[in-house]
């Protein structure tokens, strides 16, 4: 038997284009994904420009396991893993 764990920390900057002061803004008309229209998609009126307070993306991430591969039956290999992320200021498209 074998255990096994991993503890990490992550950072993601956000895009300059998202942060830009001198950015002046954008707009664009798109169609979505929305599960709750009938169609499942929708027509949005997007808007792009800088975000002064905007914050980097921040995550603690962590796991643990078990492998198992008993000497008394042969080829058999068993595994069990567990993990868990925890984002903070998640940056991601509309």
């Amino acid at each position: 038997m074998k255990l096994r764990g991993n503890w990490g920390t992550s950072f993601l900057a956000p895009p300059f284009f998202y942060s830009n002061p001198d950015q002046i803004g954008d707009s664009e008309i798109r169609d979505i994904v929305d599960p709750r229209a009938p169609s499942r998609h929708s027509r949005a009126l997007l808007l792009y420009g800088p975000q002064r307070d905007l914050k980097p993306e921040t995550a603690h991430t962590w796991n643990a396991g078990m492998d198992l591969t008993p000497p008394s039956i042969p080829n058999l290999s068993l595994t069990l893993t567990y993990f868990d992320i925890d984002y903070e200021g998640r940056i991601q498209q509309p």
